[in-house]
């Protein structure tokens, strides 16, 4: 059998890991069916997440080309042609994985297979961009390169580069351009960097869309129950993580245990953050804030050993008062140390719907920016701030291209008051045994 466990560093920096419940066989197939789902949903984005990730190595290239003040052409030629071959290949890739996994998942003669044919002869006879990039890619791979002439344009302090193909060097070199129909178009020459933004611009729009539609129905469904895993591990630890513990070997002095990851903020880690904001729940979730944020601070100390090469660039902190969410199951479930109820106290209530709320502390939030190498911060260190050590809870990493350092936006907490949440429900327990008897 599988168990739900929470997952956390103690004071000492020590693993933890802490059961919560075992699956049933029910709930092991329902946790199967969002994790496959959410694996095949990933599969097909991450094709969208190549090509995105191309189009940036193109453009960040041209913009160096732009900004550099002496140019060697052989390889300016060179890597232009390479990277627009890479950006090609990851737009033909996607057209073509996602035809082969539609009529793999759905049947050659399915509905979702036909309108995906369908959709895609929409695009070709409505974007120019997007018909004639599908016939440039053939020509790519069976005739020559995709650069037909570079210009490094200079105006005042502006450079510009111009990357363009002449219409009758392309029809003289290959004939098929029934896609864009080129021979019919009244244009001269053809502006690359121009038809490659407006390509991307649709492809990136418009697939997402037709990958969510098949591959992404139940993806609230999928990010609530992940989400709600998570809120089952913060009422054993608030800064714990949930995983599945599918096998645990070995005697118990020296056990080997095998965890299966829970995606932490779904929709994010899909990329699709803002196709549908989700803030990042707790089960203790902040009330109301008596105190203000206090002014924002230009600079912070940051612990020089443990956080070498993060700067602060600015910080504010904020008290907030956090409560404790308790449903129904915490109160009438069996509990070997606790007292166990022999009446429900709640009968109209469902096992996991909250039936009361109690204090369980105060904590200081710290909102940051800082910058630093990609990858300095994460979930599982802590931050030494103006004499506060904070565990951070989110972390947006803004990573730019063109410099060696990226930009994060943190948010992090320390507790100033803590009340464990078991000693919480144990005090509730005792207080309706107590009145069950009166």
């Amino acid at each position: 059998m599988a168990y739900i466990a929470a997952v956390f560093l103690g004071p000492d920096r020590s693993y933890n890991v802490q059961c919560i419940r075992e699956l049933t066989a029910a709930q092991l197939a329902e946790h199967e069916e969002h994790h496959s789902d959410f694996l095949r949903l990933r599969q097909k984005l991450t094709l969208l997440h190549v090509l995105e990730e191309n189009y940036s190595a193109l453009n960040s290239f041209i913009r160096e080309l732009q900004a550099s003040s002496r140019v060697d052409a052989n390889r300016a030629l060179s890597e232009t042609n390479r990277h627009f071959m890479n950006y090609l290949s990851a737009a033909y890739a996607l057209r073509e994985h996602l035809t082969t996994a539609l009529t793999r998942d759905f049947g050659h003669g399915s509905e979702e297979v036909s309108k995906f044919r369908s959709f895609v002869e929409l695009l070709e006879q409505k974007c120019f961009a997007y018909a004639f990039f599908q016939d440039f890619r053939n020509y790519v791979q069976h005739c020559g390169f995709p650069v037909g002439e570079m210009s490094l344009a200079t105006e005042g302090t502006t450079r510009t580069l111009e990357i363009t193909y002449s219409k009758s060097a392309l029809l003289a070199e290959y004939k098929k351009w029934d896609k864009s129909g080129l021979s019919q178009r009244l244009d001269v020459s053809f502006d690359l960097v121009a038809l490659a933004r407006e390509h991307h611009g649709v492809v990136t729009k418009e697939f997402n869309v037709a990958i969510l539609a098949e591959y992404g129905k139940n993806i609230h469904r999928m990010d609530a129950y992940f989400r709600g895993l998570h809120q089952e591990a913060a009422k054993i630890n608030p800064a714990s993580h949930a995983r599945i513990v599918v096998s645990v070997k070995g005697v118990p002095s020296k056990r080997r245990v095998t965890f299966q990851d829970i995606p932490l903020d779904p929709l994010r880690e899909l990329g699709l953050s803002r196709m549908a904001p989700v803030t990042q729940g707790s089960v203790a979730r902040p009330a109301s804030v008596p105190r203000a944020p206090s002014s924002p601070a230009p600079a912070g100390k940051l612990d020089a050993k443990a956080q070498k090469g993060l700067r602060m660039v600015r910080f504010e902190t904020e008290e907030r008062d956090r409560e404790f969410e308790v449903q129904k199951h915490d109160l009438v479930g069996f509990h070997p140390s606790m007292v166990n109820l022999d009446y429900d106290p709640f009968p109209r209530a469902r096992l996991d719907e909250i039936v009361a709320r109690a204090p369980m502390g105060r904590e200081l939030v710290l909102h940051a920016k800082l910058k630093g190498p990609v990858g300095a911060i994460g979930l599982g260190m802590l931050l030494d701030v103006a004499g506060h050590k904070f565990a951070p809870t989110r972390v947006t990493e803004h990573i730019h291209m063109e410099q060696d350092e990226c930009e994060f936006d943190v948010e992090a907490t320390k507790w100033l008051a803590y009340t464990e949440p078991l000693m919480i429900i144990a005090g509730l327990r005792r207080k309706l045994a107590a009145a069950r008897q009166r």
